[in-house]
This record gives C-alpha cells, sequence and structure tokens, in this order.
C-alpha cells in the first residue's frame, strides 16, 4: 500500500511515516514492475551499516574510504545485489509519474464501485474498511450452513473456473473473500464479470447447502425425538421401580345370621302371604 503515496490525495493514509526509522514498500505489486522490487529508506543510514558492513582488506579503495560512494552491498547481508532499481526506472520512464498515478487512481474507483455492489446485496457483506484496491467479503449462508466450508467452496469454484482468481483470508475468526484489483489490464467489466460470477456460483451453492443443511437438521431433529422418548421411558421405568409396594388390604368377615332371627323372617313372610 505504500505506493499508493504516488497519489497526492492519498497520501494520509501514510501519515505518521516521518517518525519512522526506517521504512519499505514494494514496487513489484501495485507499481507495475517485476518481481521483486522492494523500496527501502532509513532515517539513519549508519546505524544499518555500522549492523552489517564487513571490509576485508581486498574490499577497501579509496571512494568507500572518502565516502565518495554508497556501498550497497553494506545494506543487506548478502554482499552481492542485483540492479533491481532499474527496472524501476524503465517503468517511471514508460508511465511516466502521472501515468503511475492514474494507474493507482483507476484501481482505488474500481475498487470502490465493487464495495458498493457488494454492500447493497443482502447476499454478502463488505467486512473490512476498503480504502485502496482490496475488498474483503463474506458470503451470507443459510441457518445450520458450516459458513467457513462454505465460503471456501466458494472460492474453490471461482477459481477453477479460470476467468477469476481470488485469495482467501480470516476476520474475526471467520473465512472471507479477498478481491484486489490493480492490474493494468484490469477495466471496469472484467470487475462486472467477477461480481456476475460471485453471484451465480454464490446462489447455486447456497441452494445446495441449504437442501443439505435442512436434511440434516431434519435427521437431528428425528434423532432428538428418538433420545427424548427412549429417555422418557428409561424415567418412567425408573418410578415403577421406586414407588413402594402396596400393603395388602384387611380380610373382609363374613358372619351368619343367628337362627332365631331367621325364623322371625320367616313368619313374617308367612303372615304377608
Amino acid at each position: 500500500a505504500g505506493v499508493s503515496a504516488v497519489v497526492p490525495e492519498l497520501r494520509g493514509l501514510q501519515d505518521g511515516v516521518e517518525w519512522a526509522d526506517s521504512y519499505t514498500t514494494d514496487a513489484h505489486k501495485w507499481l507495475l514492475t517485476g518481481f521483486d522490487a522492494t523500496l527501502f529508506w532509513t532515517a539513519d543510514r549508519a546505524a544499518l551499516t555500522g549492523a552489517l558492513a564487513i571490509l576485508p582488506e581486498y574490499l577497501r579503495n579509496a571512494a568507500t574510504d572518502s565516502g565518495t560512494v554508497v556501498d550497497y552491498r553494506d545494506w543487506q547481508i548478502e554482499l552481492g545485489r542485483r540492479f533491481r532499481a532499474l527496472k524501476l526506472w524503465f517503468v517511471v520512464r514508460w508511465y511516466g509519474a502521472e501515468g503511475l498515478r492514474e494507474h493507482v487512481r483507476g484501481a482505488v474507483a474500481l475498487t470502490q464501485e465493487l464495495a458498493g455492489w457488494v454492500g447493497a446485496d443482502d447476499r454478502f457483506d463488505v467486512v473490512a474498511p476498503h480504502p485502496l484496491s482490496l475488498v474483503c467479503l463474506k458470503p451470507r449462508w443459510a441457518r445450520g450452513v458450516d459458513a467457513d466450508v462454505a465460503t471456501m467452496t466458494l472460492l474453490e469454484r471461482l477459481n477453477d473456473g479460470g476467468e477469476v482468481f481470488l485469495t482467501h483470508t480470516s476476520i474475526s475468526g471467520e473465512v472471507v473473500l479477498r478481491v484486489a484489483l490493480g492490474a493494468p489490464a484490469t477495466e471496469r467489466r472484467h470487475v462486472e464479470r467477477l461480481w456476475t460470477l460471485l453471484r451465480e456460483a454464490h446462489d447455486w451453492l447456497a441452494n445446495d447447502f441449504a437442501e443439505a443443511a435442512a436434511t440434516a437438521e431434519a435427521a437431528a431433529a428425528e434423532a432428538r425425538a428418538a433420545r427424548a422418548a427412549a429417555a422418557a421411558e428409561a424415567q418412567a421405568a425408573q418410578e415403577v421401580e421406586a414407588a413402594p409396594e402396596a400393603e395388602p388390604a384387611d380380610p373382609v368377615e363374613f358372619s351368619t345370621v343367628p337362627e332365631a332371627v331367621e325364623a322371625e323372617r320367616d313368619e313374617e313372610t308367612s303372615a304377608v302371604e
């Protein structure tokens, strides 16, 4: 992101860099220079070279001893180094400062447009600030779907298609997709195509994962019901076993009618007749 400072209106993102002891950024990414080309600045080069410099007798020379030249061999661990600055010089000569600024501005504009589309769609969320050329977005999935697995499946499906290439990262413990724009050949139509592919692949996978989640939820509900029924039966059995045994009822005693009473009843019956 350091090379974005070639654009005046983006330099505010570098506020505070003047307090740094050293600063590094890569020209081989957004500044259109072939890998590798890293820019490095230090406030006190003596502290750096004092730690890394070696000066055997065979390397001594008048220019070095007098400080006439800067020995970049002392700015790194290795003594040898490639002439990386030459390819960056070619890029600057070809595009010019204003051409590089327009390149960066164009990528930022496309990124903000893509972020606007994502933010307006209820199938996705923008999950991080996007001041430059990177959008981090998180697809939404139905309840019961493993979001990380679904998002990685979406990523693989998009990359396997061969039209786009995205990467992923983790934000707040959740897998999200990274869309980085910045190639010189990238145009608005390419970003539109990426957005179409994202939505189509998401819809296809969302239906598939939702059906699988619904099936799994139904199976889980049946299993829970079966476990609840088994638990209820076991509880009932325990209650029966724990109930005290009923005491036997007192025996019923029967007595015969005295003979005098029986004779009296017979007389009453005869009188009635």
